[in-house]
């Protein structure tokens, strides 16, 4: 015959409550810029990179659309890059038949791995484009350091551009035969992307746009 005793009682409840209601203590979220360190002229232009996500995503919405809201005034105006028929014809033919594709989600991964080479460009490149850092690590090897296993990238720089600008210019892609950056934006197997801004007091701005397939 069991014995009921209180004492045993009251020492299971507390443990309860201990268990139950004791505060969980994490260590805070690591921030993956902390380690990088820009040059004192540079800074993040993270409204800018907001502004693209979201102007990306209006273009794949609806291209045709993007093309004679955005990309049409563009060409009539005088801050445009210099471009020829060949390329302004190709865009209209290509955009104006481009079916509505689904929005890029913004991805953590991606925006990280645009930021080590934007940052790495700026540092330690003179601000020139290039898909390999300093260090030799290419394009493939730093998708793979992040976890991507397929995907692109766009690399773009300029003085005093606007979103709108830089979409319009990757869009055009004049003086690139395969029309690679165009073609990154409105391939329907990308799914993800990550975009850093970085930009010095002159108003010189790069831009690193991250490409991934994972939905």
């Amino acid at each position: 015959m069991q014995v009921f005793s209180i004492r045993k009682f009251v020492e299971a409840l507390s443990l309860f409550f201990v268990l139950i209601f004791s505060p969980v203590w994490t260590r805070p979220a690591q921030n993956p810029y902390s380690s990088v360190i820009l040059a004192k002229d540079i800074s993040r232009d993270e409204a800018m990179e907001q502004a693209l996500l979201d102007l990306v995503n209006q273009l794949r919405a609806d291209p045709s659309r993007f093309y004679r809201q955005v990309v049409e005034p563009y060409l009539r105006q005088e801050g445009a890059i210099h471009v020829t028929a060949k390329y302004v014809n190709s865009l209209r033919k290509e955009i104006l038949h481009c079916p509505s594709l689904p929005p890029f989600r913004s991805d953590d991964r991606l925006r990280h791995t645009a930021f080590l080479l934007a940052s790495d460009i700026v540092n330690h490149q003179q601000g020139r484009l290039s898909h390999t850092m300093s260090n030799g690590m290419d394009f493939a090897a730093r998708f793979r350091q992040a976890g991507i296993g397929c995907g692109a990238e766009n690399l773009y720089t300029g003085l005093n551009r606007t979103p709108e600008e830089v979409l319009a210019d990757w869009l055009i892609d004049e003086g690139v035969p395969d029309f690679g950056h165009r073609h990154n934006l409105l391939n329907p197997q990308y799914r993800s992307t990550g975009i850093v801004v970085l930009r010095n007091k002159a108003g010189q701005i790069w831009v690193v746009e991250d490409f991934g397939c994972e939905p």
